[in-house]
Protein backbone atom coordinates (compact mmCIF):
# COMPACT_ATOMS: atom_id res chain seq x y z
CA UNK A 1 0.00 0.00 0.00
CA UNK A 2 1.28 3.46 -0.89
CA UNK A 3 2.10 5.89 1.90
CA UNK A 4 1.05 8.78 -0.34
CA UNK A 5 -2.29 10.42 0.29
CA UNK A 6 -4.58 11.09 -2.59
CA UNK A 7 -4.87 14.73 -3.53
CA UNK A 8 -8.58 14.76 -2.73
CA UNK A 9 -7.80 13.59 0.83
CA UNK A 10 -5.29 16.41 1.27
CA UNK A 11 -7.79 18.94 -0.03
CA UNK A 12 -10.48 17.74 2.38
CA UNK A 13 -7.99 18.12 5.27
CA UNK A 14 -7.00 21.67 4.28
CA UNK A 15 -9.75 23.65 6.06
CA UNK A 16 -9.02 22.10 9.45
CA UNK A 17 -5.27 22.49 9.03
CA UNK A 18 -5.53 26.10 7.87
CA UNK A 19 -7.95 26.94 10.66
CA UNK A 20 -5.42 25.48 13.10
CA UNK A 21 -2.87 27.94 11.73
CA UNK A 22 -5.22 30.79 12.61
CA UNK A 23 -6.42 31.67 9.12
CA UNK A 24 -9.83 33.32 8.76
CA UNK A 25 -12.68 31.35 7.22
CA UNK A 26 -12.78 33.77 4.27
CA UNK A 27 -9.11 33.08 3.56
CA UNK A 28 -9.65 29.35 3.88
CA UNK A 29 -12.49 29.65 1.35
CA UNK A 30 -10.10 31.28 -1.12
CA UNK A 31 -7.60 28.45 -0.67
CA UNK A 32 -10.37 25.90 -1.23
CA UNK A 33 -11.47 27.58 -4.46
CA UNK A 34 -7.88 27.49 -5.70
CA UNK A 35 -7.52 23.84 -4.81
CA UNK A 36 -9.94 22.80 -7.55
CA UNK A 37 -7.52 24.13 -10.17
CA UNK A 38 -4.65 22.19 -8.60
CA UNK A 39 -6.75 19.02 -8.53
CA UNK A 40 -7.78 19.48 -12.17
CA UNK A 41 -4.16 20.18 -13.20
CA UNK A 42 -3.06 16.91 -11.60
CA UNK A 43 -5.97 14.97 -13.15
CA UNK A 44 -5.03 16.22 -16.62
CA UNK A 45 -1.65 14.57 -16.06
CA UNK A 46 -3.11 11.34 -14.71
CA UNK A 47 -1.96 11.92 -11.14
CA UNK A 48 -4.17 11.22 -8.13
CA UNK A 49 -1.53 12.08 -5.52
CA UNK A 50 0.14 15.44 -5.01
CA UNK A 51 3.24 15.67 -7.20
CA UNK A 52 5.81 18.44 -6.74
CA UNK A 53 7.04 17.98 -10.31
CA UNK A 54 3.56 18.65 -11.65
CA UNK A 55 3.27 21.71 -9.44
CA UNK A 56 6.48 23.15 -10.86
CA UNK A 57 4.65 23.27 -14.21
CA UNK A 58 1.51 24.85 -12.72
CA UNK A 59 2.54 28.54 -12.68
CA UNK A 60 3.84 28.27 -16.24
CA UNK A 61 0.53 26.78 -17.40
CA UNK A 62 -1.49 29.55 -15.74
CA UNK A 63 0.71 32.34 -17.07
CA UNK A 64 0.66 30.99 -20.64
Amino acid sequence: MSSKKKLTELIWEMPEQLHGLGLAMSTIGEYMRGSSWIERFHAERGATCFDRNIMTEYPVKIAA
